[in-house]
C-alpha cells in the first residue's frame, strides 16, 4: 500500500481509514470510493487514476505539509472511466454508498459493489459496446498437458480446451484472453510463480495480458450458491478440465461479489471442428489485428465489417478466427447470405432494425449482477418491441429452413416481459436512480400520491417566492435549495438593507446573502420528507423490476445470439453486394481453384487499380507452386490472397473473385516475413526455423501452406539447402497444397523431379530501359534478378545504383570464370592418369571432393526416408563448411 510515512502517522478520518482497509483487502485493484456524486481515489491510486485518465490531481487538506492526493470521476459516467482504466491493464474495485445519510459515528455506509478487471468487465451503456473482455483459467494437469477454461462471461457460456505443452501458447493466442488466472500450486504440488518457464513464455507471448495467481483452494470451488455440477456439460469433463472451470468460476465470483453470472453450459473446444490458424498465421494475414499497432485498421475484419450491432461485431471476429471445416454448415451460411443478397429491400430494412438493438448479452449479465440501469432497461424494452418488425421482414423472405428460419422462430418476445417494461418504465428514464422519474406515472398509486405531494410543495415555493418579493420589494429575490442549507432565500448584497428583521442569516457568498425564515424551515421538512418518500418508493419499485427481469436472462442470451447471427449474415450479404463478390463452391476435394481473385483488403483500397490473379492447385497434379521474382512484384500479396479467400469462404462469406472452388482446408499455416525476438534472444533465422518446425509438425494433407522467403536469415548456401529440404519434406511427407515463394531460383529445378510442382513468377516489362512490375502472376520461373530495379524504385541515388551494376557485372564474370575453372579441373583429373605434372593444377581440396563424389554415387535417393534424406543434407552442408 503506497501511503507516505507522514500520511501514515496521521490520525485519518473514518472515511479514509475505511478506504485504506479496502485497499489492503484488494491490493491488486485501484479503489474508487463513492463520496456523494463522485467516485474518488486517494493516495497513490489517485496519482495513477489521474495519470491514466489525464485528469486533474488535487488533494485534501491543501494547507497540510503532506496533503493527501485525490482524484474523482462522476457517478453518472463512471463506467466509461473504468473502461479506460481496465484498457490500460488495471483492475478496479468499486466501493459504493449504500445510503445517503450518515449512520452511527457519522459515517455513510458503503460496501464493495463489484470488481471490474480486463477480463471481467460487464460495464454499462457508456462503455464501448464491442468490448466484452475475456478471461481464461489455466491448470497444468501434468508435465505435458494443460486444461484451459475460458469465457467472455456476459454470454453465459464457458468453453474448455485441453492441449499439450507444445500447443499451449498457440491455443492461448487463439482464445486471446485479456486476463489469465493461474493456480498458486500445480497438480504435482509444486508452487507456481512468474519464474516458471511456461508462465514466462505466456507473458512474453503477449505483454498486454494480465496474469494473476489465486489460491489452490479455487481449484475445488463448489459453493452452495454456485453448484458447478448443475452446469450442463461439467460432469463430462476430465478431472483437469473440471479444476480449470472451478478456478475460472471462483475468480469470476470474486469479481462480482454478492451476485452471480449464471452459466448455462460448457462447450468443449475440439480443434478438428474449426480451421486451424495459429498466432503466426493470424498476424501474417492480419485477420483481426494489424501488424502496425495491433488495431483493426487494414485488416480482413475491417473490410468485412458491415455489422450494425455490438453483438454482431463480436460474432464476426469469432467467425473469422474460427472458420468452419464442416461443409454442410458452411453451405448453410452461404444459403442465408445468398438469400439476403438477392433481397436488397429486405436487407436494408434488417440493417436499419439491427442498428437500433441494444447489447442483450451485456444487459443480461448486468441484470444478473443487479446493476442494470433504468436506461439499459429502456433500451431492452425498445429492442424487444423491434422483434415484431424483424419477424415481418424475415417472413417476407419466405424461409422455411436454415439460419434465417431459426431466427424467425427465436425472435418472439414474451408478452409479460414487454408488458411489464412498457407499463413500469417512463419513456426516457434518467441515468441515475436518485434523480426520480424512472417509474411511469400511473404504474403505482402510492408513488403517484407522493409525487403529487412533492409537486404541491413546489407550487407553494413558487407562491412563497412571489410573496417575499412583494413584501420586500426585492425583484431579484430567489428561493433556492442545496444539500448543506436546505431551502433558503437568496438576496444580492445591494438589496440587503431591504431584508425584514424576521429573516435569519445563514450564509454569505461573494455577491449574495442567504437567509431562512421559520415558515420556510417548517415547510422544508414537509417538502424534503415528501421527496425522500417518493425516491424511496421509486427505488423499491425499481429493485422489484430488476428482480423480475432475472428470470429472463437465459432467454435474452438466446435472443442475443440469434440477433448477432442475423447481423453477421446480412453483413456478408452487404459486403458481397457492394464489392460484387461471388459464392465459392465448397467441396471435399483437395483442390484450390480461384479465377481472377483479389486480395480483399488491398482491392478494397486500390479498387480498379488492383491486378487480379488466379490460383490453380490440384491434388497430386499441381498442388505445389514455387513462386519466384522480384520482392516488389507481389509474391507475398499472392500468398496472403489465397489464405484470406479460404478463410472468408469457410467462414461462410462470398469471396473477391470471378469464381472459386475450394476443397475444405483444415488449417492455413503462413510464414510470411519475420522479425527479431531480441527480448527473448532469438534471431530472425531462429524465429523462421521455429515457425517452419511448427508448420511441419501441425500440417496435414488437407492444409494450405503459405511460405515466403524461407532461408533468407542465414548464409546463402545454408539457406538454399534448408529451403530445398523443407520443400522436399512437404512434397514427400505432408503432400498438401503449398504456395512457396522464394528468391532461390535453384528451387525451380524441383519441377523436373516432382510432377506436382509448377513454377510461377511475377510479371515485369521493360520500358525505356527500366523494369516495371505488372503484378501479374505468370507461368514459368523468373529469368533474372530484379534487386537493382527494386533499389531504384525505393529511391536510392543513381550513382549508387550505377556502382551496383558495375559490381554485379564483376560478380557474374567471376562466376563464369569459376565455371571454367571447374571444367578445367575436371579435365585435369581425367588427364592426371597420363601426366603427373598436371596434378599441380588440381584444387587443394580435390581429394575431399573425390571422396564426396564417391559417397554420393553410392546413395540411392529413392530408398531414403525423408528423415534420412534430411540427415544426409545436413552432413553435406557441414562438409561444405
Amino acid at each position: 500500500m503506497s501511503v507516505s510515512t507522514g500520511v501514515a502517522r496521521k490520525k485519518l478520518p473514518p472515511m479514509l481509514t475505511s478506504y485504506l482497509e479496502y485497499k489492503e483487502s484488494y491490493s491488486d485493484c485501484l479503489i474508487l470510493f463513492q463520496v456523494g456524486d463522485f467516485y474518488e481515489a486517494f493516495f497513490e491510486d489517485a496519482r495513477t487514476v489521474a495519470r491514466t485518465l489525464n485528469l486533474t490531481l488535487t488533494s485534501r487538506d491543501k494547507r497540510d505539509p503532506d496533503p493527501i492526493p485525490m482524484c474523482g470521476v462522476p457517478v453518472s459516467s463512471v463506467d466509461g472511466y473504468i473502461e479506460r482504466l481496465v484498457d490500460s491493464g488495471f483492475s478496479v474495485a468499486l466501493i459504493s454508498q449504500v445510503s445517503s445519510t450518515p449512520g452511527p459515528g457519522g459515517m455513510v455506509e458503503r460496501k464493495l459493489e463489484r470488481i471490474v478487471t480486463p477480463g471481467v468487465r460487464l460495464l454499462g451503456t457508456d462503455a464501448s459496446q464491442n468490448k466484452s473482455g475475456s478471461v481464461a483459467a489455466v491448470f497444468p494437469a501434468n508435465e505435458h498437458g494443460f486444461a484451459i477454461a475460458y469465457s467472455s462471461v456476459q454470454d453465459g457460456i464457458i468453453s474448455v480446451s485441453e492441449c499439450g505443452y507444445e500447443n499451449l501458447y498457440s491455443e492461448l493466442d487463439r482464445i486471446s484472453p485479456l486476463e489469465i488466472i493461474l493456480p498458486s500450486v500445480g497438480s504435482s504440488g509444486k508452487k507456481l510463480d512468474r519464474r516458471s518457464t511456461w508462465i514466462r513464455r505466456i507473458e512474453q507471448g503477449d505483454r498486454t495480458r494480465v496474469i494473476k495467481f489465486r489460491s489452490d483452494s479455487y481449484l475445488d470451488y463448489n459453493e452452495n450458491q454456485r453448484s458447478l455440477n448443475s452446469i450442463t456439460g461439467f460432469n463430462r469433463l476430465s478431472a483437469a478440465a473440471r479444476r480449470a472451470v472451478s478456478l475460472l468460476c471462483a475468480y469470476i465470483d470474486e469479481t462480482t461479489v454478492d451476485s452471480f453470472v449464471s452459466f448455462e453450459s460448457i462447450r468443449e473446444h475440439r480443434a478438428e471442428t474449426v480451421l486451424r490458424l495459429d498466432d503466426t498465421t493470424r498476424k501474417a494475414l492480419e485477420i483481426v489485428s494489424n501488424a502496425r499497432d495491433g488495431g483493426s485498421d487494414g485488416t480482413l475484419f475491417s473490410i468485412m465489417n458491415y455489422t450494425c450491432s455490438a453483438g454482431g461485431e463480436r460474432l464476426l471476429r469469432e467467425w473469422l478466427i474460427n472458420p468452419l471445416v464442416d461443409k454442410e454448415k458452411i453451405v448453410e451460411r452461404q444459403q442465408a447470405v445468398e438469400l439476403l443478397l438477392n433481397h436488397n429491400v429486405e436487407r436494408e430494412q434488417l440493417r436499419n432494425l439491427l442498428s437500433g438493438v441494444t447489447d442483450l448479452e451485456r444487459v443480461a449479465a448486468r441484470i444478473e449482477l443487479g446493476v442494470v440501469t433504468a436506461r439499459e432497461m429502456a433500451a431492452l424494452r425498445d429492442t424487444l418491441f423491434q422483434f415484431s418488425s424483424l419477424q415481418e421482414v424475415l417472413s417476407g423472405l419466405r424461409v422455411n429452413t436454415g439460419l434465417l428460419a431459426d431466427s424467425l422462430k427465436t425472435l418472439s418476445a414474451p408478452g409479460d416481459l414487454t408488458g411489464r417494461l412498457k407499463s413500469a418504465l417512463s419513456d426516457n428514464p434518467p441515468a441515475v436512480l436518485g434523480e426520480g422519474g424512472i417509474i411511469r406515472q400511473g404504474f403505482d398509486a402510492e408513488l403517484d400520491r407522493l409525487r403529487a405531494l412533492r409537486k404541491g410543495g413546489k407550487g407553494w415555493l413558487i407562491e412563497f417566492e412571489a410573496e417575499q418579493r412583494k413584501i420586500t420589494g426585492i425583484a431579484s429575490l430567489k428561493v433556492k435549495f442545496n444539500n448543506v442549507l436546505g431551502y433558503f432565500i437568496e438576496v444580492t448584497k445591494p438589496n440587503v438593507s431591504k431584508v425584514p428583521s424576521h429573516y435569519t442569516k445563514r450564509q454569505s457568498t461573494a455577491n449574495t446573502e442567504r437567509f431562512v425564515t421559520d415558515l420556510l424551515k417548517e415547510r422544508e421538512s414537509e417538502l424534503v420528507g415528501a421527496h425522500d418518500a417518493e425516491l424511496k418508493k421509486e427505488r423499491e419499485l425499481f429493485e422489484e423490476l430488476r428482480e423480475f427481469l432475472r428470470q429472463y436472462t437465459l432467454k435474452l442470451r438466446t435472443f442475443a445470439r440469434s440477433l448477432a447471427t442475423l447481423d453477421v449474415l446480412q453483413s456478408f450479404a452487404e459486403l458481397a453486394a457492394r464489392e460484387n463478390y461471388v459464392k465459392p463452391e465448397i467441396d471435399l476435394s483437395k483442390d484450390l481453384t480461384i479465377s481472377n481473385g483479389k486480395h480483399p483488403v488491398l482491392a478494397g483500397i486500390l479498387k480498379n487499380r488492383f491486378v487480379p490473379n488466379s490460383h490453380l492447385l490440384k491434388d497430386s497434379q499441381s498442388s505445389c507452386v514455387v513462386l519466384t521474382g522480384a520482392n516488389m512484384g507481389g509474391k507475398s500479396t499472392y500468398l496472403r490472397q489465397a489464405g484470406l479467400i479460404v478463410i472468408m469462404a469457410q467462414a461462410g462469406s462470398f469471396v473477391p473473385a470471378e469464381s472459386a472452388r475450394i476443397g475444405i482446408v483444415d488449417g492455413v499455416f503462413a510464414r510470411i516475413g519475420a522479425s527479431d525476438y531480441l527480448i527473448e534472444g532469438e534471431s530472425t533465422f531462429m524465429v523462421e526455423m521455429r515457425e517452419i518446425a511448427a508448420i511441419i509438425s501441425s500440417a496435414t494433407d488437407r492444409s494450405l501452406l503459405l511460405i515466403d522467403e524461407v532461408g533468407r536469415g542465414t548464409a546463402t548456401t545454408d539457406g538454399l539447402a534448408i529451403a530445398e529440404a523443407i520443400l522436399e519434406w512437404i512434397l514427400d511427407s505432408i503432400k498438401c497444397r503449398t504456395l512457396f515463394a522464394t528468391h532461390f531460383h535453384e528451387l525451380t529445378a524441383l519441377a523436373d523431379r516432382y510432377p506436382q510442382v509448377i513454377n510461377l513468377s511475377v510479371g515485369s516489362v521493360d520500358r525505356d530501359g527500366e523494369v516495371v512490375f505488372t503484378h501479374e502472376i505468370c507461368e514459368g520461373p523468373a529469368n533474372r534478378s530484379y534487386g537493382i530495379e527494386v533499389a531504384r524504385l525505393a529511391g536510392l541515388p543513381g550513382s549508387l545504383l550505377e556502382r551496383a551494376r558495375v559490381m554485379l557485372d564483376k560478380i557474374e564474370k567471376e562466376k563464369e570464370s569459376a565455371v571454367k575453372l571447374s571444367v578445367n579441373s575436371e579435365s585435369a583429373r581425367q588427364l592426371s592418369f597420363f601426366s603427373s605434372d598436371l596434378r599441380n593444377h588440381l584444387p587443394e581440396d580435390y581429394e575431399d571432393l573425390r571422396k564426396l563424389r564417391s559417397k554420393l554415387e553410392k546413395l540411392d535417393p529413392d530408398s531414403l526416408s525423408p528423415r534420412q534424406a534430411l540427415e544426409v543434407l545436413y552432413d553435406l552442408v557441414s562438409a561444405a563448411k
